[in-house]
């Protein structure tokens, strides 16, 4: 497949109307595993669950795709607006949030888009997910990947990850820069495994944010360095797919 050098990155992409808040291509790949892994005839049955939701632009593609059963939990709900058969909910993910579900409670998916990253403690966050969690359920989970061309020029450049440091913290309030290394260490010590990794961007060899030249500079040398990278250099955002350990 040919793939272009650099692909643009915006802010303003929507889904019917609501704003995605994370980079192109990442509401896409979760749709894309969720799809793969749960067949439309079996949709309607299985519980949802959004954390972090936004605005609601992920939800609102889990009903297209024939999920019934959706639950958000955002910190500030109140730009959850237009949704009539879901349930939401004020919830504080860097609190204890697993204990807010029984087992006749958990979901069948777990939705964490671009949320980990914003959090104080990821291996908290992770034995929290795992109590959410039906035995047979799985959670998508996506972060920035710091392990990507562009980030690791970035790094070469100001001494900290592409999009972290005082910008990210700024613009996007990250906190928790994650390597697919340490998100399944933080996954793993909580009993649950990585068994799908993908990222957003499939037609690109890096993404560039709208910025200065210095910016664009950055983009061009990730370029030129890309062929000497190894391990996780393609994409913008991790993507992965996790469930629980199996005997």
């Amino acid at each position: 497949m040919r793939r272009l050098i650099v692909q643009l990155s915006t802010d303003k992409a929507t889904y019917k109307g609501r704003v995605m808040l994370c980079s192109a291509g990442v509401h896409e790949e979760v749709g894309h595993l969720v799809s793969k892994r749960v067949p439309e005839s079996e949709r309607a049955s299985v519980r949802v669950l959004d954390l972090g939701a936004g605005s609601g632009a992920l939800i609102q593609r889990m009903l297209d795709f024939g999920f019934t059963d959706v639950t958000a939990w955002e910190l500030n709900p109140d730009q959850l607006t237009g949704f009539n058969d879901i349930a939401i909910e004020a919830v504080n993910l860097d609190d204890d949030f697993g204990e807010r579900t029984s087992v006749s409670g958990k979901f069948g998916i777990v939705l964490a888009v671009e949320v980990i990253e914003h959090l104080e403690n990821p291996y908290h966050f992770a034995r929290q997910l795992k109590q959410l969690l039906a035995p047979e359920g799985f959670a998508i989970i996506t972060t920035p990947s710091v392990e990507s061309a562009a980030s690791r020029i970035a790094f070469l450049r100001t001494g900290s990850h592409r999009r972290f440091g005082d910008y990210g913290y700024r613009e996007f309030g990250h906190i928790t820069p994650l390597t697919i290394f340490q998100l399944s260490k933080a996954l793993e010590r909580a009993e649950l495994q990585i068994v799908e990794q993908s990222h957003n961007l499939h037609g690109a060899i890096i993404v560039r944010d709208p910025g200065p030249l210095a910016t664009y500079r950055a983009a061009l040398a990730a370029v030129a360095l890309y062929p000497l990278m190894l391990g996780n250099r393609d994409g913008d955002i991790h993507v992965v797919a996790a469930e629980h350990v199996r005997d």
